[in-house]
């Protein structure tokens, strides 16, 4: 998805993402117009999102999904014009991880495509390592108590 109040910019980006081998299924002006389509599509795969939109900014958007245990883990890229360093450092602390600036280029973006579908498949490894590590102690604990009876 991308989020961007400029539709000049959704096309750029759009075809940017084309050139790197991913499908645009979504675009947005606004806060409101991504949640409504969030709330339709549950195959959202990366959010990109300006800072700056109408109403609500970007980093309004990311914390709406923050707050929800569904969508907190789509990744998430906050794109932001250079002029806009004080809100940089405002949104690493909200816990923003992944930032680009504007105007895009195509390098950066693959770069920070990557990185993002890197910690992505991390965190889902050491999750599902861990559930795998939850379910083996208990099948061992299981088993001990079978073995006691």
């Amino acid at each position: 998805m991308i989020v961007d109040s400029v539709a000049t910019q959704l096309n750029i980006l759009e075809n940017m993402l084309k050139q790197l081998g991913y499908q645009t299924l979504h675009k947005a002006k606004n806060v409101k117009e991504a949640t409504e389509a969030i709330a339709k599509q549950s195959d959202i795969g990366l959010i990109i999102c300006e800072w700056d939109l109408p109403e609500k900014t970007g980093l309004d958007f990311f914390h709406i999904l923050q707050s929800n245990e569904k969508l907190k883990n789509i990744p998430f890229i906050l794109s932001f014009k250079a002029k806009q360093k004080e809100d940089i450092l405002h949104a690493s602390e909200s816990g923003i991880t992944s930032l680009i600036m504007k105007p895009y280029k195509l390098d950066t973006l693959k770069q920070k495509m990557l990185k993002l579908s890197s910690q992505h498949s991390q965190e889902n490894s050491a999750s599902n390592s861990a559930d795998d590590n939850l379910e083996a102690l208990m099948n061992k604990i299981a088993g001990n108590l079978k073995a006691d009876e």
